[in-house]
């Protein structure tokens, strides 16, 4: 058995089981298996990088028909096909306070943003649901409620508690006020430009309230805007300064009290932007994605959503069953959790394919410290 069916027989199984309901007969999930097996073998989601690596002995340009025909499939819903894959992921986890991190990226030589919800998992964070645009730059309130108002009612009940993190792309209070809506907590960085009033009256601008760079302040019951629509918490640090980056301030409004916790919770925000790098150039090549339509492009991330959900997946069990150090040389974990799954399959699909476990759609609300930077040698 070639190693595209070894992860095909893998996976078939557990969409199957899971994601039966979704479609009207189960060979429509097929295509969507290899799909996934090509993108993990591949570590591309070009179709011509896809192609080898799927079944039948017929010409590269008749793969490649097949992938383009099936991301054309306006069947193919992303969002009903992925719902029962995540209903068992967080299977287990209605006791776990989560961190919901929005967050966009730009693919295709900026032709397109995948604007992402994820959650935070082992410093990383795994795909919860996307829209894609067309260009670069901001995204509105109403373009991407839709998105969130669906995964609001998903979650309720499965886990304890959600926080909204976001970066200061999404400074309109409006974003604040709809996750506020859904009963979340919510934590997202300001521009240093913005102007506050405090709550003796006084109004300044954020750069302006006299936070020495190196230390940090609190400013409880603030108003957010010239107009004072908002009212929100304020925390105020500053990042530390380097070769490349002067120090700048960071200031996050959140929903309870400002402390150094608030300051610690938006932090989780970069997990995304780690995640977002695993996508591209650490992992599945997805901003090489040539794609012309934003349907095609949401399928396809379909396909990258299963592929990360079990290299989270191999990597907590490499870390449960202590394997690390077979693919990981660093004294303490040098590779991040994303990276364990995808190298502990690559290993197994080149020395002994019956060490690859199946996929079962199961993560653990799992904490790691930071990976440690890799040594030089």
């Amino acid at each position: 058995m070639g190693s595209s069916h070894e992860l095909y027989t893998r996976l078939f199984a557990t969409l199957v089981r899971l994601c039966r309901e979704q479609v009207s007969n189960i060979k429509q999930l097929v295509p969507l298996t290899w799909m996934v097996v090509g993108v993990l073998q591949a570590r591309s989601i070009a179709p011509s990088k896809l192609a080898p690596y799927l079944p039948g002995d017929i010409l590269a340009a008749s793969h490649e028909a097949r992938v383009r025909r099936w991301l054309k499939n306006p069947a193919v819903d992303v969002w009903q096909l992925y719902q029962p894959l995540l209903g068992a992921v967080l299977a287990g986890w209605e006791r776990a306070n989560i961190y919901l991190i929005l967050d966009g990226s730009c693919v295709g030589n900026g032709r397109w943003t995948v604007w992402r919800l994820a959650i935070a998992h082992g410093c990383r964070a795994f795909p919860v649901a996307w829209s894609v645009t067309q260009g670069t730059g901001s995204v509105s309130v109403e373009r991407l409620s839709p998105m969130l108002r669906a995964v609001a009612t998903w979650l309720g009940g499965r886990v304890r508690q959600v926080t909204f993190l976001a970066d200061r792309g999404f400074h309109d209070y409006r974003w604040a006020k709809l996750a506020r809506s859904f009963g979340w907590d919510d934590a997202i960085r300001l521009p240093c430009s913005t102007t506050v009033t405090l709550a003796n009256g006084r109004v300044r601008r954020i750069d302006a309230l006299g936070v020495a760079a190196g230390k940090t302040g609190f400013f409880q019951s603030v108003r957010v805007t010239i107009d004072g629509q908002w009212r929100t918490h304020l925390a105020i640090t500053w990042t530390t300064a380097t070769a490349k980056q002067p120090a700048e301030i960071v200031a996050v409004m959140a929903n309870r009290k400002a402390n150094r916790r608030r300051l610690r919770i938006y932090l989780k925000r970069m997990q995304i932007e780690q995640s977002f790098r695993d996508d591209k150039s650490a992992g599945f090549a997805m901003n090489q994605t040539k794609r012309d339509d934003p349907a095609r492009i949401e399928r396809l991330l379909l396909a990258v959503a299963i592929a990360t959900l079990w290299c989270h997946e191999l990597g907590e069990a490499v870390l449960q069953s202590e394997q690390r150090r077979r693919i990981d040389p660093g004294w303490k974990r040098e590779l991040s959790i994303f990276q364990l799954g995808l190298r502990w399959l690559a290993r197994c699909l080149a020395t002994f394919p019956q060490r690859l476990s199946a996929f079962s759609a199961s993560l653990t609300p799992i904490r790691l410290p930071p990976s440690l930077p890799k040594r030089r040698r």
